[in-house]
């Protein structure tokens, strides 16, 4: 009798274990003597508190996926990995031709706008003078950029480019429409140029000069 009890309770406390409740009213605990009636306590509580650790962990993970979702689909985060992804890509690429993608970036503005000067592309860049005079002095070394005095103004140099540069363009341009379809893949045209009016939209409101904040706000 004590056997049968004994397996009729382990089967309790896995139905318990399974469902989360205690093991309140087991079967044939009518019947049950004081030592059966202990065996099934230390059976059926320790399989009941290891169910409600898992039952507990699972809706743990389920939360954690469901905020790494809405995180993943935050825009701002977004524009900032994509941007990021091709910085690296980009600069993967110029390192493989012996350069770096902030000397493609000084040859593509130079080649796009012709006579810039290192204080305005520096402006361009965003990034401190001393630092893109750094970089100008490498690409003048290869013979790539050479810099030419303003005629108006002695005190400022211009930038232009020399025909050793031209295969570095072709490098550079090749890359782009790489990484462009690559970054495409799958984006229709109609949405492309709805991407490209967003980005454009959301350049335009973050270069307008905003409101001042008022005080405490």
């Amino acid at each position: 009798m004590n056997s049968i009890a004994s397996v009729s309770n382990r089967r309790a406390a896995l139905v318990c274990a399974s469902t989360g409740s205690p093991c309140t009213n087991p079967p044939l605990a009518a019947v049950e003597s004081p030592r059966v009636q202990m065996d099934r306590h230390l059976i059926c509580w320790p399989e009941f508190r290891l169910a409600r650790y898992y039952k507990q962990a699972y809706i743990h993970a389920a939360k954690e996926i469901q905020a790494m979702q809405r995180f993943d689909r935050d825009l701002l985060l977004l524009l900032h990995d994509v941007a990021r992804l091709l910085r690296t890509r980009f600069d993967q690429r110029a390192r493989a031709k012996g350069m770096t993608r902030a000397q493609w970036v000084i040859l593509a503005r130079v080649s796009a706008k012709p006579g810039l000067s290192q204080n305005e592309l520096a402006s361009i860049l965003e990034v401190e003078p001393i630092s893109v005079g750094r970089l100008i002095d490498r690409l003048q070394a290869r013979g790539l950029v050479e810099r030419r005095p303003d005629p108006a103004d002695r005190r400022i140099w211009r930038l232009h480019l020399l025909p050793a540069a031209e295969p570095v363009l072709e490098e550079i341009s090749k890359a782009r429409e790489i990484l462009g379809n690559q970054l495409l893949e799958g984006v229709d045209p109609d949405m492309r140029t709805q991407m490209v009016d967003a980005l454009l939209r959301m350049k335009n409101n973050l270069t307008t000069e905003p409101a001042p904040i008022a005080v405490g706000e």
